[in-house]
C-alpha cells in the first residue's frame, strides 16, 4: 500500500471518528435520542456481522 493511500485511510477514519463523535456528544446539534442510537448499534452489528 503506498505512503498517500496510508494517509487518505488515515484522515477518512479522523472524519469517521468526529463524526461519530457530534452524534454521540450531549449538546450537540446533531445529538441522536435513544431510538437512534439503538438504529444506529443495529447498523454497526449488522455490518460487522456482513463483513
Amino acid at each position: 500500500m503506498s505512503p498517500l493511500r496510508k494517509v487518505l485511510a488515515g484522515l477518512g477514519a479522523m472524519a469517521s471518528i468526529v463524526f461519530l463523535g457530534l452524534l454521540i456528544v450531549p449538546g450537540s446539534p446533531a445529538y441522536l435520542e435513544v431510538q437512534s442510537r439503538i438504529a444506529l448499534a443495529i447498523w454497526i452489528i449488522m455490518g460487522i456481522i456482513f463483513i
